[in-house]
């Protein structure tokens, strides 16, 4: 579990991936995330679309299940 958390941290090459990638691109966090404020920022310089549910990412998932569903379903209607 370490291993994976440590890589998750490893993001040399991630901003031009996510500014490139030719699939949809939705950026995710809570506001107990360390990357929030940052994660905010880039959002605010590339106009992508965000989504910060109460709590972290994964207490998104596990406690506010629907509405961190209904903010993906906001940002990335059918078909896209």
């Amino acid at each position: 579990m370490r291993a994976c958390f440590e890589a998750l941290g490893q993001l040399e090459g991630a901003r031009e991936t996510v500014l490139t990638s030719d699939f949809p691109v939705m950026l995710w966090n809570g506001p107990d995330d360390p990357s929030h404020n940052p994660m905010k920022v880039l959002r605010d310089r590339q106009s992508l679309p965000y989504l910060s549910t109460a709590g972290d990412r994964l207490g998104m998932v596990f406690r506010h299940g629907a509405e961190g569903a209904k903010g993906i379903r906001n940002n990335f209607p059918e078909g896209t």
